[in-house]
């Protein structure tokens, strides 16, 4: 007789570099993590199977930011979505003697670890501070401006991409 047999594996990819985000022009910081661990031809079919989407930053300013994770068939999913109101809602422990002009010194602030889950406890960033108006963000899962599920469909192998842009 033929047993059948459940499991799961995660596939953890970690990119650590710490660069300052272009401020207010437009311009787009990106960083990618590319897998192959995958059976070829594999694709996301399910969301829950989308443990989370993980960043550590420090910004001084969260709404002038919008954050997109792109697969690698170039479907996207926008996580954050800008949005300008008057709360100045920090993310991690942001240096604040930075400018244009000055950016941070390395080190200088401190992180703080934000994911984007499926199922998450907390609503959209935006919803979040508007409900609770924190000076700063807490850490923790939250959900995504537009649904996880723009990702099915998406090949697991290849190169994925975290797209952040300072709009203000």
């Amino acid at each position: 007789s033929v047993l059948p047999t459940e499991g799961s594996f995660i596939r953890d990819k970690v990119r650590s570099d710490s660069l300052p985000l272009p401020d207010g022009d437009g311009a787009s910081y990106l960083t990618s993590l590319y897998f192959d661990e995958f059976t070829p031809g594999q694709t996301l079919t399910d969301v829950s199977d989308l443990l989370g989407i993980c960043v550590t930053m420090e910004h001084s300013y969260m709404f002038d930011l919008e954050i997109s994770i792109s697969c690698p068939n170039g479907q996207e999913a926008v996580l954050v979505q800008q949005v300008q109101t008057v709360n100045e809602t920090y993310l991690g422990a942001p240096f604040q003697g930075d400018d244009i002009n000055t950016p941070s010194p390395p080190g200088q602030g401190v992180g703080w670890e934000y994911c984007w889950t499926p199922n998450a406890v907390n609503d959209t960033w935006t919803d979040y501070v508007n409900t609770f108006n924190p000076d700063t963000l807490p850490a923790g899962n939250y959900s995504s401006h537009e649904p996880l599920s723009q990702l099915l469909g998406c090949p697991l192998n290849g190169e994925w991409t975290i797209r952040v842009t300072d709009l203000w």
